[in-house]
């Protein structure tokens, strides 16, 4: 980390153009306000009532960061990928490797730092989490380099990705998973993936981006065949949600019935984020709920009605 840090901290030959702010440059290609994704990580801690736990706490928010830090690893790979066609988009141009306040050189060597401490962390967490960051790894370079310009392929992938989070979450904590919050989980990460398609393709039908600019899946998908897959994975996402809250395993757990009064929360922001999607109102489901006020009330409230049923 003394490394990362003296490599991020200063000015070194690799980095082409001196910003006043090297840590700001840093974190915008690390893509830290991305590291939210990794909380399905912490799904398995609060939804066992381990969070009183305080061994299972460290082991999770260890977790937690060795995905985050094998994340940013991978962005720094995909924008190395990409960087000639992130270079003419209206948005991804201004990412530091693309726009040259990092060089390719200097972005590797971060990444191969970034990555081995990452995997390293995990090794020391249990062997069945290294090998599923191992399988996380695998996924993204070949998403990086290959399914991300196959139809279907492409969503599949990044909601496996999601998937293996959640699953490290629960064998870093010896839990077993829920037969029912893994569809749920699995139905969203989809929906997610589909609702960021539909974005970018909605930029491209208004000119926001080039034709010859936008990505080989954004050709075939169309906005009738994303809007029918949003509108599949959105009932998906409800139904399995509801299933998973009236499961007897999960009253049983809990001791409580209430959590089906946090089912109108879930199809607010899931039918919120879909309708902004179609709008091409942000470039992902991070850029999208971070930037729409409307989402805060809902995700607070769904907060505080699960912790009061979990503290109960």
């Amino acid at each position: 980390m003394k490394i990362l840090w003296l490599t991020i901290g200063y000015r070194i030959p690799g980095i082409t153009k001196v910003s006043n702010n090297l840590l700001a440059i840093w974190a915008k290609q690390l893509r830290i306000h991305h590291w939210i994704k990794n909380v399905f990580v912490l799904a398995p801690l609060v939804f066992s009532r381990l969070f009183l736990d305080l061994h299972s706490v460290i082991q999770a928010i260890y977790c937690f960061f060795a995905f985050s830090i094998i994340s940013s690893s991978i962005y720094i790979l995909n924008d190395i990928v990409d960087i000639k066609k992130d270079q003419v988009h209206p948005k991804k141009k201004l990412r530091p490797i693309a726009s040259g306040n990092i060089s390719k050189t200097t972005a590797i060597f971060v990444g191969i730092i970034l990555l081995s401490s990452g995997l390293g962390l995990a090794f020391t967490l249990d062997k069945v989490v290294f090998l599923i960051m191992l399988a996380y790894v695998f996924n993204n370079v070949i998403y990086s380099t290959y399914l991300k310009h196959k139809v279907i392929a492409d969503v599949l992938s990044i909601s496996i990705g999601f998937m293996l989070r959640f699953i490290a979450g629960c064998y870093v904590i010896s839990v077993e998973p829920s037969r029912w919050f893994m569809v749920c989980g699995f139905s969203l990460s989809l929906f997610l993936a589909f609702g960021k398609r539909r974005a970018e393709l909605e930029w491209l039908s208004n000119g926001t981006i080039k034709r010859s600019d936008a990505r080989p899946t954004l050709i075939v998908y169309s906005k009738e065949k994303l809007n029918s897959a949003l509108s599949i994975m959105n009932a998906i996402c409800i139904l399995s949600y509801i299933l998973f809250v009236v499961d007897p395993e999960t009253v049983a757990r809990h001791h409580s019935t209430a959590f089906m009064y946090t089912v109108p929360m879930v199809i607010y922001c899931l039918f919120r984020y879909m309708f902004k999607t179609q709008e091409g109102n942000g470039i992902g489901p991070v850029d999208i709920i971070l930037k729409d006020k409307a989402f805060i009330v809902p995700i607070v409230l769904w907060l505080l009605v699960t912790f009061s049923i979990l503290m109960h």
